[in-house]
């Protein structure tokens, strides 16, 4: 039996980990058994295999991932004053996704697994078309690690709606979370915001079967968990 995949993407600052937070909360407080990919690649420095969670109703994950290729994209890759080109950038994130896709996501959805997963596909598709050193969207795809992604399209992909200058303010008052990323100013932010909110994305996953949704972005803190609480409950009946 195959699983569902859900994809939660937006803009920088927008709110991404709140809501997966309260999705990974709320599935363990009524039982599901949860497996935080996120935080096993954080302490271990590996991705797991899909025998490594077998017993997990529930994966959440998270691109770029926290090792190997994953953790040099966060540390080095996209960090301000780099000098890697567009097209290293854009392999980077595509093969990282591949090794996620083929070690944990393809093997769990063909289980029967819930894969709820932050950022993907859709954020290369956004961003690296608009990056300083820009690659065209045709590139994009053609390279093996997106495509296999858009071979193994999520079933709902949703999208964060949340004003540029808002998530601006939030990212200026991060304390824990200091990325210094080059994707991280308001121009950026900005132009990749009407790109994910674009009918050209939408249409270009759902020529593929994916459903495309939006979320209230922007809410307070504990209206936005409930509000993603509530969204899980009517996707998953949980």
């Amino acid at each position: 039996m195959a699983g569902k995949f859900i994809m939660l993407d937006g803009i920088d600052g927008s709110g991404k980990s709140t809501v997966m937070d309260a999705w990974r909360d709320f599935l363990a407080h009524r039982g599901r058994s949860v497996c935080d990919v996120r935080a096993w690649g954080k302490e271990r420095g590996y991705l797991p295999t899909f025998e490594n969670v077998r017993e997990a109703e529930v994966l959440i994950s998270a691109e770029p991932t926290h090792a190997w290729i994953g953790r040099a994209i966060r540390e080095e890759i996209v960090k301000e004053g780099g000098d890697y080109s567009g097209m290293s950038i854009s392999q980077s994130f595509a093969l990282d996704r591949e090794v996620l896709y083929r070690r944990l996501i393809v093997p769990a959805l063909a289980a029967g697994k819930i894969v709820l997963q932050e950022r993907g596909i859709s954020t290369s598709l956004v961003y690296q078309p608009i990056q300083k050193k820009a690659v065209t969207l045709r590139r994009l795809v053609s390279l093996p690690g997106n495509t296999f992604a858009l071979d193994h399209r999520p079933d709902i992909l949703l999208l964060m709606k949340m004003s540029p200058r808002q998530a601006m303010e939030r990212i200026a008052g991060r304390f824990d979370k200091k990325d210094n990323s080059i994707f991280e100013n308001l121009d950026f932010v900005t132009r990749a915001q009407k790109r994910f909110m674009s009918s050209s994305l939408r249409k270009l996953f759902e020529c593929r079967g994916t459903e495309v949704r939006y979320f209230p972005a922007g809410l307070p803190l504990e209206e936005a968990r409930r509000e993603a609480e509530n969204l899980l409950t009517q996707i998953f009946s949980v």
